[in-house]
């Protein structure tokens, strides 16, 4: 007697007592149809879910087709997501002819984007031409990139033209900005010129700065005027600030005569303003002696 018969036989015997109290007897005088019915529906709900507490063997005729309509339904699903787990035979055709349109069309994508996972036996005739395109655009970009990923032999004639052209565009730009990388064999003679120019910019700019990669050789006689007169116009700035960078050597009578001028001037502007560390008086005359002392006396003596 299963528990569907059981609940019947129950029902029988308190028809005559109504609303709660009918179904509190039927619980305390049937309890294992209650309990078998639960046990059942939880065990079909678990079946029905595909869980491992599933008991195949408690299920009746209808559970079971319940349980198959479920396992169908989660199958599809699991095709639609492109799981591994899919059964494409337990598909319907409406279903299966879907499930095969994503998969192709993920394929011929994966194929378009270089992806590893590409299967080209899976491309129509339009398809794979298409990706054939996409490959060849992509190794002429890894060429112009100088990406280790190029290979030259895929180029056609007018790609490996686009890429020369790129390669010679690129060098001579390096040999304008001096590096090392520079490879001036495959420069023109226009562009060896520009080139040689641009270098001598630089040096004459570094040569004028004092920089210790200064060539001084590769000055012409104009240039050469003009860097000294340079470097000695910014050694004389040096000197008349008093900065350590002061070369005396370089400077002419003139500027040496206005260099100690504005030092002596410095030496006492210190010695008036009460800075005894920079302050050097042998070198004060007698009237600034006098005015040093008197502005000592003025900062020394007690306000009134």
């Amino acid at each position: 007697m299963n528990s569907y018969t059981q609940l019947r036989l129950c029902s029988r015997h308190h028809y005559i007592l109504p609303g709660l109290a009918i179904f509190s007897l039927m619980l305390l005088a049937c309890p294992m149809a209650f309990s078998q019915g639960t046990a059942g529906s939880a065990n079909l709900n678990a079946c029905k879910q595909g869980q491992p507490r599933c008991d195949v063997s408690r299920l009746n005729s209808n559970e079971m087709g319940e349980v198959r309509a479920a396992f169908v339904a989660r199958n599809r699903e699991l095709c639609f997501a492109e799981s591994l787990s899919c059964d494409p035979t337990l598909l319907s055709q409406e279903d299966l002819t879907v499930v095969q349109s994503k998969r192709q069309q993920k394929n011929v994508d994966n194929c378009l984007n270089g992806s590893s996972r590409c299967d080209p036996a899976l491309l129509s005739k339009a398809h794979a031409e298409a990706v054939a395109i996409a490959r060849s655009r992509r190794n002429e970009e890894a060429c112009l990139n100088l990406s280790p990923k190029c290979d030259p032999l895929l180029l056609n004639e007018q790609q490996a033209s686009r890429v020369q052209k790129a390669r010679m565009q690129r060098n001579l730009q390096q040999c304008l900005e001096g590096a090392t990388n520079c490879d001036p064999m495959l420069l023109s003679k226009r562009e060896q010129e520009d080139v040689q120019r641009r270098q001598a910019a630089r040096n004459l700019e570094r040569c004028r700065t004092g920089s210790v990669n200064c060539d001084p050789l590769a000055l012409s006689e104009s240039e050469l005027i003009s860097v000294n007169e340079s470097r000695r116009r910014s050694n004389y700035e040096a000197c008349m600030e008093g900065m350590l960078k002061c070369d005396p050597a370089m400077l002419d009578q003139a500027h040496a005569t206005a260099v100690a001028a504005a030092r002596h001037r410095r030496n006492f502007d210190n010695c008036l303003n009460g800075f005894p560390r920079r302050c050097d008086p042998s070198q004060l005359t007698a009237p600034e002696m006098a005015q040093v002392a008197e502005a000592m006396r003025r900062r020394t003596s007690p306000r009134r």
